[in-house]
């Protein structure tokens, strides 16, 4: 039986789609593989995970002007080049995992843990397993994905892998396979949710920021009589009554949902996605 041990991190929601979907298409099409997807910045640094992931969010939606700066500073070629002496835990704990589970294959969505395999591996001729790095980055390629090796990286499109080419990958070691996205979408009779002339025109509505806006948005959209909305709120359960309350009175027309797993059920059911044009979200919406 083979094993595939999957890494993540949960710095922003593509990492954590790519490593479920994947380990979800692994179980559909070779049940007889044992899969395990692990977050060790979860279980190593706990409560300061936590709160790492809170500023990170943070940054992202509300000084966008800050977080590009850092990402920049990732990309300088100088920075993390003095090793992992600052990933001390994570690397005691991943060769812990190592050790213990023994697996065949080691995929990562998360480029943190690139370097540390390399650490951990510096003075064998080589590891007991095949390194696998799917870069969540599109086009737009962080120089942190492709600073330590991999046995392959796997990329979203062609764009990506001309990419890391020139950034000095070898073009063997390149698969420009696509993003991980839900089994769901390739499920056998899958159809494209048809549009009628006079028809309802089914939009999702993914309420990521922007919460206090988003009502009267809403309220424009609702002026087109023909517009049926579905809306998430994630796990804002007082964004969700709120709006329930608010459009009420639109009656069959307006849905109102807190935190749900059936997206990729929601955007084949639907003609329009809006929402934070997030990496996952995006390849979602293109496999729809």
């Amino acid at each position: 039986m083979k094993k595939v041990l999957i890494l993540t991190a949960g710095f922003g929601e593509g990492h954590n789609a790519a490593a479920r979907n994947l380990r979800d298409a692994l179980e559909l099409v070779a049940p007889e593989t044992q899969v395990e997807v692990l977050d060790l910045f979860e279980s190593t640094y706990g409560r300061l995970n936590s709160i790492v992931k809170t500023a990170h969010l943070g940054m992202v939606r509300y000084a966008p002007t800050l977080w590009r700066g850092i990402y920049s500073l990732l990309d300088h070629a100088s920075v993390g080049d003095s090793g992992v002496g600052g990933l001390t835990r994570l690397r005691s704990a991943l060769d812990d995992v190592l050790r213990v589970t023994q697996p065949d294959c080691v995929v990562s969505t998360y480029p943190a843990y690139a370097p540390v395999i390399k650490e951990l591996f510096r003075d064998h001729s080589e590891k007991p397993f095949r390194f696998v790095t799917i870069v969540t980055d599109s086009i737009s390629v962080n120089a942190s994905w492709h600073r330590a090796p991999s046995d392959a990286f796997v990329v979203a499109n062609r764009p990506t892998a001309t990419v890391l080419h020139h950034a000095g990958v070898p073009a063997e070691r390149i698969y420009p396979l696509g993003f991980p996205v839900s089994p769901q979408f390739a499920a056998p009779g899958i159809q494209p949710c048809p549009l009628e002339d006079d028809g309802p025109i089914k939009l999702l509505y993914v309420i990521n920021h922007g919460k206090k806006k988003c009502g009267k948005v809403l309220d424009r959209l609702l002026e087109n009589e023909r517009v049926h909305l579905t809306i998430t709120t994630g796990r804002d359960a007082e964004l969700k009554a709120e709006l329930q309350d608010r459009f009420r009175k639109y009656d069959g027309r307006v849905q109102v949902l807190g935190w749900t797993n059936q997206m990729p059920a929601l955007i084949l059911s639907h003609h329009v996605l809006i929402g934070k044009a997030g990496g996952a979200v995006v390849q979602e919406a293109i496999a729809a």
